[in-house]
């Protein structure tokens, strides 16, 4: 799949999801009693982090995609995700 069509289809349908959730709450918000207005809170907040984990994993895919289709690239930089632990002074602990 082109990559702009990926982008495309993907914000669009996380555009709506955001969209619908956010506006939910709003509604409820200003039209419900005080105990449910933060009823969406969560579930909005958890398709925000959705949205963002999927367009993250989609541009990884994208990127491994191109590297794959060369035969000279060194792919053994996708392959593991590493974490770093800063030291105390700040730096990075390699």
């Amino acid at each position: 799949m082109p990559t702009m069509v990926l982008f495309l289809r993907d914000g669009v349908v996380w555009f709506v999801a955001v969209f619908v959730f956010s506006t939910a709450q709003v509604l409820i918000v200003q039209k419900a009693d005080r105990v449910i207005a933060n009823v969406l809170t969560v579930p909005s907040i958890a398709t925000y982090c959705i949205a963002a984990s999927r367009v993250m994993l989609n541009i990884k895919r994208v990127v491994y995609t191109i590297h794959v289709d060369d035969e000279d690239a060194d792919l053994s930089n996708y392959s593991v995700t590493e974490f770093r632990a800063r030291t105390a002074a700040g730096s990075l602990d390699i």
